[in-house]
């Protein structure tokens, strides 16, 4: 049996099989070439869909921070804007201003320089000087102070319609 394994083994009839095998084999290998080509072409576009989703995630998500930045940054700027708005009416309610609802105000709006123009900066500046002087008027209390005083207080009347308009360009949300 041995010998005639090795006459199997030996017979130039391999070579003929190979070659049969070899015919019979290049269409598989060829099919193979086109399904292995076709799934890269398909995953090269799942590919490509995958970084658009992901480069319109990254556009939403810098949008959404966009006005997650606009709504603390109005937050903040509302709370120099209260603080404005609350002197202002405490002192006409009143007709006069503590020395320290001036220090209040003062403490609650020092950040407006980061948060404002430098407009708002001097104006809350004006309305603090203003506050002080009219206190200054109140405490001294001479008769040549009451025109003075007057003036002041209608100044102060005429605020709680302009600081709305000052103010109105930082805390409008309709634009983007």
């Amino acid at each position: 049996m041995l010998t005639h394994l090795r006459d199997i083994f030996s017979s130039t009839d391999w070579l003929r099989i190979a070659g049969v095998l070899q015919a019979l084999l290049t269409p598989v290998v060829a099919f193979a070439t086109v399904v292995l080509g076709v799934v890269t072409v398909r995953i090269q576009r799942s590919q490509a869909q995958i970084a658009e989703r992901q480069a319109e995630t990254a556009r939403e998500q810098a949008e959404t921070n966009r006005l997650q930045y606009r709504l603390a940054i109005f937050d903040k700027r509302m709370g120099v804007f209260n603080a404005t708005m609350g002197l202002l009416g405490a002192v006409v309610g009143k007709a006069k201003v503590e020395l320290d609802q001036l220090f209040t105000f003062i403490r609650e709006t020092r950040d407006d320089v980061f948060l404002f123009g430098p407009e708002i900066d001097q104006y809350i500046d004006e309305i603090y000087k203003k506050g002080v002087e009219l206190n200054t008027a109140d405490f001294v209390g001479r008769q040549e102070d009451i025109a003075r005083r007057t003036e002041l207080l209608k100044w102060f009347v005429e605020q709680t319609r302009e600081a709305k308009a000052k103010f109105l360009k930082y805390l409008d949300f309709q634009e983007p």
